[in-house]
């Protein structure tokens, strides 16, 4: 077995990038520099480990999520993750 890391992200394209990184600079001028601050814009679908074994079929699953080009995303509210130490 070979066992490793995967981080999954989707990463958005510009101009949401853009405006993303724009707010987080305006978020550190404003409140400083924050553990985060500075990561790319990003959503997390996940991080886990597993046998390299299996990547294939990972493979193949992302790629047909892949041919979504175009989703909206609303935002509802703000919270904290329980597990979080930041």
């Amino acid at each position: 077995m070979d066992i490793k890391t995967y981080n999954l992200r989707i990463v958005p394209p510009s101009p949401v990038y853009d405006e993303v990184l724009a707010f987080k600079k305006t978020f550190i001028e404003t409140f400083g520099d924050e553990p985060y601050s500075k990561s790319k814009p990003h959503v997390t679908l996940g991080f886990f480990k597993m046998d390299t074994a299996y990547e294939t079929y990972l493979i193949k699953y992302l790629s047909a999520l892949s041919l979504f080009k175009v989703f909206q995303m609303k935002i509802q509210g703000f919270d904290t993750f329980t597990s979080s130490k930041a």
